[in-house]
């Protein structure tokens, strides 16, 4: 197990790196929406890293979080984030990965935060409580059929296949901010006392994701102030 870090950082803006495009896309209207763009860098480039310009990490669970702590040795920020999915396939060793990722994030100063079974549960609690333990498929063609329900509204032509996942006005579709505190107040029942477990993979459906929005909009208010 990797050792806690004791370096300084010495760039005052956050690092986000993610498993996906549409988390991404999300994020950074979301950091626009509260006036941090500027402040946070989602996915940015990095000399240690192998990933395609502007494209997301990629990595899963324990292989993102190592490969975080390799492109932050020349980056040094203030903070650095990992967001990712469950990607259940039923092999343990999978299991043991994504429980091992948030444990090493605690070690070595790198926040993790997660949707089980995908980012898509998160969307979907932008509108209702979800307790049962869907696959990713269903998360993905609910957030599809939802996202076509407001295009034919507006007269749009629909999406198809996994179009949604790139939707630069994603989050919109999703309310903004009031989506955000929905989905929030949601993701909390989930959890006993609203405190997610240590293994995060022993509750499902599950998210954490709500902790890096409230974590963004206090990093938010405090440059407001400052």
């Amino acid at each position: 197990m990797a050792k806690k870090s004791t370096r300084r950082f010495s760039n005052p803006k956050w690092c986000i790196c993610t498993e996906g495009k549409t988390e991404e896309i999300y994020l950074k209207a979301y950091c626009e929406d509260i006036g941090i763009k500027d402040l946070v860098d989602i996915n940015s480039e990095c000399p240690n890293c192998i990933a395609q310009s502007k494209n997301a990490c990629g990595r899963q669970h324990r292989s993102l979080i190592e490969q975080i702590q390799r492109c932050n040795k020349s980056s040094k920020y203030e903070r650095m984030i990992a967001v990712h999915d469950f990607d259940d396939d039923g092999d343990k060793k999978t299991i043991e990965s994504f429980d091992d990722a948030l444990e090493i994030g605690r070690q070595t100063d790198i926040s993790v935060y997660y949707s089980i079974p995908c980012f898509e549960y998160w969307l979907l609690l932008h509108n209702n409580p979800l307790y049962a333990d869907l696959t990713r498929d269903v998360c993905s063609n609910k957030v599809k059929n939802y996202i076509n329900s407001k295009r034919k509204e507006k007269g749009e032509a629909p999406l198809h296949k996994g179009k949604y996942k790139t939707l630069s006005d994603l989050y919109r579709y999703f309310g903004g901010k009031d989506g955000v505190k929905t989905a929030t107040h949601n993701a909390m029942k989930m959890f006993p006392n609203n405190e997610p477990p240590a293994k995060p993979s022993t509750i499902r459906p599950s998210t954490n994701f709500y902790l890096l929005l409230d974590e963004l909009r206090a990093f938010a208010d405090k440059h407001k102030r400052g």
